[in-house]
C-alpha cells in the first residue's frame, strides 16, 4: 500500500506501509514553467525525468536556443504526440544536445516521426547533433519504427 502526503513546497512523504516512509521532491508547476522557459540556466546535463513536462511541453520550442546542455532526459513525463511535435520544432535548431531520452512517455507514430524528422542531419555537419536517442517504452508503431530506421540509415 503506497500513499503520498504533501508536506510543503512540493515535498511529499511517501508511506510504503509497515511504518516505512521516504521523502521525495516533486516539482511545483511554477518552477517547471520557469525551468523550461529559461534554457540559458540549464546545466550540461539536465534530468527532467518525471517532471510531467507534458503540461508545458509547448514551451520546448525554446530548446533551439539552448547552448549548454549536452544530455537531456525527459523520460516518464507523459509526453504525447502534440508535445513531441512541439519539442521537435526546438530540436531542429539545437546543435548542442547529443543525448536525448524520451523513454516511457506516450509518444505514438506521429510524434515519433516528428522527432526523427527534426533530428535528420542537414548537409555534412549541419542540424541537430543527437548521437543517442532513447525512445523505449513508447507507442511508435510501424510508421514510427520506419522513421527511426530512416534516422539510423
Amino acid at each position: 500500500l503506497l500513499s503520498a502526503i504533501e508536506e510543503s513546497s512540493g515535498v511529499f512523504r511517501l508511506s510504503m506501509g509497515f511504518g516505512a516512509s521516504k521523502q521525495c521532491w516533486v516539482p511545483v508547476n511554477e518552477k517547471l514553467a520557469e525551468k523550461i522557459s529559461d534554457v540559458g540556466t540549464w546545466n550540461k546535463e539536465e534530468d527532467l525525468t518525471g517532471w510531467l513536462t507534458c503540461n508545458d511541453a509547448g514551451k520546448f520550442a525554446c530548446i533551439g536556443s539552448c547552448q549548454s546542455t549536452g544530455r537531456l532526459s525527459l523520460a516518464f513525463n507523459g509526453i504525447g504526440d502534440k508535445e513531441a511535435e512541439a519539442l521537435a520544432k526546438g530540436l531542429k535548431a539545437n546543435t548542442c544536445i547529443n543525448t536525448l531520452s524520451l523513454a516511457n512517455n506516450n509518444i505514438h507514430s506521429r510524434g515519433c516521426k516528428a522527432i526523427c524528422e527534426a533530428l535528420m542531419p542537414i548537409g555534412k555537419n549541419g542540424g541537430p547533433q543527437v548521437e543517442e536517442l532513447d525512445m523505449r517504452s513508447n507507442f511508435a508503431g510501424a510508421d514510427g519504427g520506419n522513421a527511426l530506421g530512416m534516422l539510423l540509415a
